[in-house]
């Protein structure tokens, strides 16, 4: 059903339905399944490349570095060390949503410049 692309976790298969995206705090709609780019279960991320409602929260971007790993378990993010982003937050409530990624590992070369939303900050409905 989900077919990997450079990574066992990254799936570019469109939804089956379209779905619309939440803001999980809110309920504002953020975007919706018709500017899918690809999800990430083991990042736990749903990449979009058009969304709404949404404030890049700082010009100048973040760098992941190993420091900000430590506690997690997922091996997954190491890669990520040495990336940049930029925060996302929900125009409405101003809750921390999504990542833009300025730079991102050979892997994961199609999340750069979209927007990687968190699945624990939103929702969706068909």
């Amino acid at each position: 059903m989900s077919q990997p692309i450079g990574s066992s976790t990254l799936r570019t298969l469109p939804f089956e339905k379209p779905l619309v995206i939440q803001c999980q705090m809110c309920k504002v709609i953020l975007g919706d399944s018709s500017h899918f780019v690809c999800t990430d279960y083991e990042l736990q991320t749903l990449t979009l490349r058009g969304v709404s409602s949404c404030e890049v929260m700082s010009r100048q971007p973040t760098t992941l570095e190993a420091e900000s790993l430590l506690g997690l378990d997922n091996e997954e993010w190491k890669e990520w060390v040495g990336c940049c982003y930029i925060p996302v937050s929900c125009k409405e409530c101003g809750g921390s949503v999504a990542r833009q990624w300025i730079s991102c590992p050979p892997s994961k070369e199609l999340m750069r410049d979209m927007i990687s939303f968190h699945i624990g900050a939103i929702c969706s409905y068909e």
